[in-house]
């Protein structure tokens, strides 16, 4: 039996019937089996809303998901997939230097733990390894309700803007709205607006940000939460654009932009180190593992806050923000991007200095320039980046010199390949004992003239 025939036997499931089982591509082998591509343009990699959280058996065939840097984003969407009550994950593939069977497992057991068994695993003898694993996710009931969190530190005119920009927006949802801090009086009695203070925290001088938001945490009552350190303004179409996203997913960030309309910090790499002062913009398409926002506005489930609390040695709350990001990517909970939501950031230090932008090329791993060739950065193996550094003179003209004379020297090897060494062979190999007899008839003068 080969690998092919396996792929199409196995998709018969004892799990539910055809609409309980979702095909990832373009060829399902079963007629009618719902089936989609993932949308490539940028990176978020989406499954129809409607499709979220409804099957019990997720098939990724098609596509090698381990040639692929994106495949932390995939594997992720192939969880929202699944039915919250559980369901099998059925993949194949290759190993890469991207990923491989352990990592892959990896992955899996740090985000589920024992929630998750292995049923089938068998690999080929041309490599591809085809595995279904069984997930019992039980992590939250998928929902639009939204709960909005706040600080207010001498920043009540803009928390109202904020307050407003939210109730005035499109399509809206149920929310609620908690500040924590003193009351505001012009939205004190406003629609699921709440003030909350920690009983047994008084330094309001020098604020513990995680945990504050973990207190927060505790109070809010719907799935869906936004953090926001300084007040922000929501786009009117935030909502239609989350419902277009989809409600499945576990921790996002948004297309942000300050007041001038430049990108802030939404989408950013540092590649292996914790140095944010290293910090580089992603491309919409690019994506890096580690991938993180510092743009203060932070978007996650409830679920996954309460079992992953901010640090609450760390006060700052971009630098709690980065160190959770971190370590929720290392519980296989990828930050995912959802470009169709947009938050303008209403604070003065949203005017920053434009990053550099990294742009995604799928033919290799190395990203010599930025789109502004101010900027050089590095990939390693595994596809990460290193941090960025400014282009100098020196290095552009060494760059150049070293590609200008890796061509010459490429070609005069390829032309001496070719042309030159056949009929240097020819010629000594023909010519050989002639030579040797000029060359003793030179060195018999050379003698002679010396008596």
């Amino acid at each position: 039996m080969t690998r092919d025939e396996v792929n199409i036997n196995n998709v018969e499931s004892t799990q539910g019937g055809l609409y309980d089982e979702v095909w990832i591509g373009q060829y399902p082998p079963i007629p009618k089996m719902p089936f989609f591509q993932f949308n490539y343009l940028d990176s978020s990699f989406r499954s129809p809303a409607s499709y979220q959280g409804k099957f019990s058996n997720v098939y990724y065939f098609e596509k090698n998901i381990a040639a692929s840097r994106f495949w932390p984003l995939i594997l992720d969407e192939c969880f929202n997939l699944i039915s919250p009550s559980g369901g099998t994950l059925h993949l194949k593939f290759l190993a890469t230097h991207f990923l491989t069977s352990a990592r892959l497992k990896n992955f899996i057991f740090t985000r589920f733990g024992q929630n998750v068994q292995l049923l089938d695993e068998n690999v080929f003898e041309d490599g591809y390894t085809q595995i279904s694993i069984n997930l019992k996710r039980n992590l939250f009931q998928i929902s639009d309700a939204w709960s909005f969190g706040v600080i207010n530190h001498n920043n009540s005119v803009k928390i109202v803007e904020f307050y407003e920009s939210v109730v005035e927006a499109k399509n809206r949802p149920e929310f609620e709205f908690l500040v924590y801090g003193d009351e505001i009086e012009s939205i004190s009695d406003k629609t699921g607006v709440r003030f909350l203070k920690m009983p047994s925290y008084s330094d309001e001088s020098d604020i513990n940000f995680s945990l504050v938001k973990n207190f927060l945490v505790q109070n809010m009552k719907f799935q869906n939460i936004l953090f926001a350190d300084d007040p922000i303004s929501i786009d009117s179409d935030f909502f239609t654009g989350f419902s277009n996203f989809g409600y499945g997913f576990s921790f996002v960030s948004i297309k942000t932009e300050t007041m001038s309309g430049s990108r802030y910090l939404d989408w950013l790499t540092v590649g292996l180190t914790w140095l944010t002062n290293s910090k580089s913009l992603l491309a919409y398409d690019n994506y890096v593992e580690d991938a993180f926002c510092l743009n203060g506005i932070f978007i996650a489930k409830r679920e996954i806050l309460i079992k992953n609390e901010w640090n609450h040695l760390i006060f700052s709350s971009k630098d709690g923000d980065f160190e959770l990001s971190k370590r929720l990517y290392h519980d296989g909970i990828p930050l995912r991007l959802n470009i169709s939501s947009k938050a303008t950031i209403l604070s003065d230090h949203g005017n920053s200095t434009p990053l550099p932008v990294l742009k995604f090329d799928p033919h290799t791993t190395r990203y010599p320039y930025s789109e502004n060739l101010k900027y050089i950065g590095f990939t390693d193996v595994t596809g990460k980046e290193y941090s960025i550094r400014r282009v100098t003179i020196l290095m552009r003209i060494n760059y150049l010199a070293k590609k200008i004379l890796f061509k010459v020297i490429k070609f005069l090897y390829l032309l001496n390949k070719k042309y030159v060494y056949p009929l240097m062979k020819q010629f000594f190999s023909q010519r050989a004992p002639l030579i040797v007899w000029y060359l003793k008839k030179v060195h018999y003068l050379f003698l002679a003239k010396r008596k």
